[in-house]
Formats: structure tokens, sequence, C-alpha cells
């Protein structure tokens, strides 16, 4: 079953912290319900440019297809602040210039069909001293069963 197979997967993902375009490589381990992910985005702005890379861990809790997905994920976060006047919004990115590491929990929903992973939730996490309370939703395709 789904529950039981390794499996790996490439999604494109928007969001974590602000609409940055993540590519995300994911592994699922056999016969166990945790699962490894690396990633690597851009909001690809160019007055407020924002860059994340890094990786996680999650724990998956459910049946077949369907799945609440609990994880922690750590990154390097960079945010560019070019201009005066384009600043970042508090909630979405830091209102300064900032490279720091970046740690986040993942609450969501994940379905994984036969060919089909699909991701949506919450990931509140630390950026610099600002707490920013991120969310995401990625579709990617399974590239073994």
């Amino acid at each position: 079953t789904t529950a039981t197979a390794q499996t790996n997967s490439i999604s494109y993902e928007l969001g974590k912290n602000g609409f940055i375009h993540n590519f995300v490589f994911d592994h699922k381990l056999k016969s166990s319900t945790f699962g490894l992910r690396g990633f690597a985005g851009s909001n690809f702005g160019r007055y407020n440019h924002a860059f994340l890379i890094g990786t996680g861990v999650y724990h998956l809790v459910g049946k077949q297809k369907y799945f609440l997905e609990l994880g922690a994920d750590v990154a390097y976060f960079k945010h560019l602040n070019a201009g005066e006047d384009q600043k970042g919004a508090g909630l979405v990115y830091p209102d300064k210039e900032l490279s720091t590491i970046y740690p986040s929990a993942n609450i969501g929903y994940r379905y994984m069909g036969r060919k089909l992973l699909f991701r949506i939730g919450i990931s509140p996490g630390i950026a610099g001293r600002v707490f920013i309370p991120g969310g995401y939703m990625s579709l990617g395709f399974k590239t073994t069963r």
C-alpha cells in the first residue's frame, strides 16, 4: 500500500514564508511512516528578494492515500530589500534584510495517489527574531512506487 511503500517525489510548492516558489525532493522511507525532504526556492522578486534552501523530516498519520503530515524543517533563509519603498510585510517576510537559519514546523494534509502527491498546510517558523506564520500548497509527481 501507499502507507508502507518507499516513494520519491518531485514537487512544486508555493509558500512556507511568503510567496516563495520551492522545488522539493521528497523521500518516504519504506515500511515506515517517516520521510525526508530537501527544498530550494526563491520569490524571484526584483526589489524584495527572498531565497530559501533546506531540509526536513516528517511523520505521516493515516492510511492508504490520506494523511496528516507532521514535520520540522531547517533552512538557510536570505532576504534582501533593495528599495526603500519596497518593504516586506511582517507576516510574509521580515521588514529588514536578513540572512539566518530558519526553523519551521509543518502541519498539514497529504494525499499520495498512485502518481500524484498533494500537500497543503501551515508552516510557522522563526526568521531571526521574527515569527512568520507561513503556509504552503504543493503538487508533485511520484518518481517511484
